[in-house]
């Protein structure tokens, strides 16, 4: 290079790189404060995400140990949700017949809570058929909570934008 100060630490050197330096500080406080955004949506998420939980073992912590020909109020919410998953096709009645304790064998089968249909304990509205239940409704609604989802989307974009 003919440049006669190339290669030497001068006034053009350091106002370059003092406005490189600005440059890189604006840059990284935007990306501090999104990064902060971000963290305060992801934990408002799991805020809701336990109180969906709490929501839905109060629901099925009503629902009593069932024997069949029982009748009970909250059976009608067991048997709304085996409808809603796929499991019953029939009225829900707050009884508790065959179809109601086949189609819970079913879920408690899909669940992994029982190994087979002849399990002592298919069609049993257990302890861990019930801790099952909350899981797989917890899951089921994670997948479709989006309401911050586009929000999240956008801010990891930005991150990602400012970090290139």
């Amino acid at each position: 290079n003919d440049d006669i100060g190339a290669g030497f630490y001068g006034p053009v050197t350091q106002s370059t790189l003092e406005e490189a330096y600005k440059a890189y500080l604006e840059k990284k406080i935007k990306i501090d404060a999104l990064k902060a955004e971000l963290e305060s949506i992801k934990l408002a998420r799991v805020g809701v995400a336990a109180e969906k939980r709490k929501s839905f073992e109060a629901t099925i912590q009503k629902i009593p140990t069932l024997k069949v020909g029982q009748i009970h109020p909250e059976i009608r919410t067991l048997q709304k949700l085996l409808k809603e998953y796929g499991y019953l096709d029939h009225k829900d009645t707050a009884i508790f017949w065959n179809l109601t304790k086949s189609a819970l064998a079913r879920y408690q089968l899909d669940l992994k809570v029982i190994d087979s249909l002849t399990s002592a304990y298919a069609g049993v509205l257990g302890v861990k058929t019930k801790q099952a239940i909350v899981e797989d409704m917890v899951n089921r609604w994670q997948k479709t909570y989006t309401a911050d989802y586009e929000q999240i989307q956008k801010i990891e974009n930005e991150i990602a934008e400012l970090s290139k």
